[in-house]
């Protein structure tokens, strides 16, 4: 083999250097004589969007005006990437226009011009989105609470505080427009623990007193968790959140290993141009973990639920299975979180019942079932010494 010299290193390096050098440069320059108008036009269609996404990174500032317009647009792929591409900017020059936007008659305008101050933020934003709160409907109500506290401006603490208090949602188990009002109500919650403001603790203890919904007195406790920084050893509740995940939604790896298998499937259902933007793009690599690690994960979880305090840790493992019983998440039903919660037998049995008490007719059902389980099983196991 022949070495190159150190001559021939150091040209091979400067010419890799002028290469990029060029290719910057041809980028700034492309972004510089480029139509803002029309490279937001370009975002419409798949096979122009990427480049055109990225010539409007790069033309920053001066892209503004343009996506801001695009906001308005009758094309709803050019409001969807418009409003993204502004939420990745985060620039202050996006401020005023956003502003007025989200004073928009048009729902869709307005809730995309608020989300993407909601990632801008300052005391403007948070004002756009405290304003659009009194007008908004319960199901945005509750994404503009989680804004809200990723601003972090604290004069949203005592319309979120009334917000989760305020408990007309009717009869929330079978009407729909009551459910979204829970669900305003739990978005709340959230908000409020990530603000850590005493003026919220009062509302957060009633509502883990009292709150008719499951869903509302869960975030409650989760939220006070936050606030006060409590710690589960040898599990923090993050730390635990993500191994009841391991644990539930996780499916064994296949033979062939996750990435071919999912090649192999993408393959087999090739996606079309009609697809709705939310489709499910059918399996994901980190849907997959070994068979050894879901096993582990599931041991863990049972061995807390069996001698874990019920108290600590905003619920515990118990209410983190049970957030499977509402059968919410895509893709993922509850018999999985049903065999752990049978599994842990009766130390599960409290926070089941108060599931039947405050949880929808899904999880009402579905913790009814565990709760019967566990004491046919404890009834059909003989007495130690018989």
């Amino acid at each position: 083999m022949k070495h190159l010299s150190y001559r021939s290193c150091k040209s091979s390096a400067l010419l890799l250097a002028l290469a990029a050098s060029c290719a910057t440069n041809q980028t700034a320059v492309r972004a510089a004589d480029a139509d803002p108008e029309a490279l937001v036009r370009g975002l419409e269609q798949p096979q122009t969007r990427s480049q055109a996404w990225q010539d409007l990174l790069d033309m920053g500032d001066r892209a503004v005006p343009a996506l801001t317009a695009g906001l308005q647009s009758t094309n709803q792929q050019i409001r969807y990437f418009a409003a993204d591409l502004l939420v990745e900017m985060k620039t202050e020059k996006a401020i005023a226009p956003l502003v007025k936007l989200s004073q928009s008659k048009d729902n869709s305008v307005s809730s995309q011009a608020l989300v993407a101050l909601g990632s801008i933020g300052g005391p403007q934003a948070a004002e756009a989105i405290l304003a659009a709160m009194d007008r908004a409907t319960p199901l945005a109500v509750g994404r503009y609470s989680l804004l809200l506290a990723a601003i972090g401006d604290n004069r949203a603490v005592e319309p979120l505080t009334k917000l989760l208090a305020s408990r007309d949602s009717g009869d929330f188990k079978t009407s729909g427009e009551g459910m979204f009002k829970v669900r305003a109500r739990q978005e709340a919650a959230e908000a409020l623990g990530r603000f850590r403001d005493p003026r919220a603790r009062a509302a957060l203890l009633d509502a883990i007193k009292d709150d008719p919904a499951w869903e509302v007195y869960h975030a409650a406790r989760q939220a006070l968790n936050r606030m006060d920084g409590q710690t589960t050893y040898p599990y923090n509740y993050d730390t635990l959140s993500a191994k009841v995940a391991l644990a539930v939604t996780k499916q064994p790896e296949p033979t062939n290993g996750a990435e071919a298998f999912v090649q192999s499937w993408r393959a087999a259902h090739p996606g079309g141009p009609g697809l709705p933007m939310i489709a499910w793009s059918g399996p994901q690599v980190d849907d997959y973990a070994s068979q050894t690690d879901i096993e582990r994960a599931r041991n863990t979880v049972v061995q807390i639920g069996k001698t874990g305090e019920y108290d600590v840790g905003a619920g515990g493992v118990v209410e983190l299975l049970m957030e499977y019983l509402r059968n919410r998440k895509f893709y993922v039903g509850p018999e999985n979180a049903e065999m752990l919660l049978i599994r842990i037998g009766k130390p599960a049995i409290p926070p089941l019942e108060n599931g039947v008490k405050r949880g929808d007719s899904v999880m009402a059902r579905n913790c009814q079932q565990c709760i019967g389980a566990i004491k046919a099983a404890e009834a059909s196991t003989p007495a130690k010494g018989s």
